[in-house]
């Protein structure tokens, strides 16, 4: 039930996707799968405060997977920072997704941790130095390559961490692997990994209008390179705010514009209200 809900929520249909994670909860409460896909269900529709009430009141039956908590735990910080309590999802991310990634190894330990901490940064959070501790797993794989999901992940920690030099030697691994690769994984990278990866260091290195020029042309070809809309949403993020920074004023409009956008396909997305906000008082042309 919570695997159909799942492959439902992605197609949007919100309320098939609903009836089916209620179902595999009824049948099992402890069907973190069910929770799952209802998790995504309350962040696609924006009822943050729903979603919190949800995975707070049954996080004593979903805790029990471990595979899956921090992705969980991951969910409820998102709709903390929608609301604009950002000290909520930093308290999330100390007290109960930083000690689990401190257990694991590989990429999944940084994608979680780079997606939530690059979401409050976009948002003006200053996180300190919380990056440094996915930097020392993400600067392992920078040649690994095995999806685009994951390369975006490692870069956007060398990022956060202020390890540009770093970042710069990824971007350059990933076009030597996109020169010598071969099959699936080979392809997405090379027509949308590498841009998008390119448009994150250049965001690193605050040359916004680069950041745009790389990762526009590619946008709604984003779902590619894997992960849920949920997921993949900070790539959106990523393009709102370089243009919303770019110094070229066509960027500032595309910022408005893809503002409009996300309005019309998130309602109740406070987080979108502000980002207008801010747009709307940098660029008043």
């Amino acid at each position: 039930m919570g695997m159909y809900g799942f492959g439902l929520v992605e197609t949007n249909f919100y309320d098939k996707a609903e009836k089916y994670a209620k179902k595999g909860l009824a049948i099992n409460p402890c069907d973190i799968w069910s929770s799952h896909a209802n998790a995504h269900v309350l962040e696609m529709t924006g009822k943050q405060q729903e979603g919190i009430n949800f995975l707070t009141s049954t996080a004593d039956d979903w805790e029990k997977c471990d595979m899956l908590v921090p992705h969980i735990y991951w969910h409820l910080a998102l709709y903390y920072i929608e609301k604009g309590d950002y000290e909520q999802a930093l308290s999330i991310y100390d007290t109960e997704m930083l000690p689990r990634f401190k257990k694991s190894t590989g990429v999944g330990r940084v994608s979680n941790g780079a997606s939530l901490l690059q979401r409050l940064e976009f948002n003006n959070v200053n996180v300190g130095d919380r990056w440094n501790d996915l930097y020392e797993e993400a600067k392992l794989h920078i040649d690994e390559h095995t999806t685009a999901y994951g390369d975006m992940h490692v870069v956007m920690a060398c990022v956060g961490a202020k390890q540009r030099d770093t970042a710069k030697q990824m971007v350059q691994s990933v076009k030597e692997f996109v020169q010598n690769g071969f099959g699936h994984s080979a392809k997405v990278i090379s027509e949308v990994g590498q841009p998008m990866i390119e448009a994150f260091e250049a965001y690193g290195r605050e040359d916004y209008a680069t950041a745009v020029n790389h990762l526009y042309p590619v946008r709604y070809r984003v779902t590619s390179v894997g992960g849920s809309n949920a997921q993949r949403d900070v790539v959106n993020l990523l393009l709102i705010v370089s243009a919303m920074l770019s110094p070229l004023k066509e960027h500032n409009k595309l910022a408005r514009q893809l503002l409009l956008e996300r309005q019309a396909l998130r309602e109740n997305s406070p987080m979108t209200e502000r980002l207008m906000a801010k747009t709307l008082a940098l660029h008043t042309d």
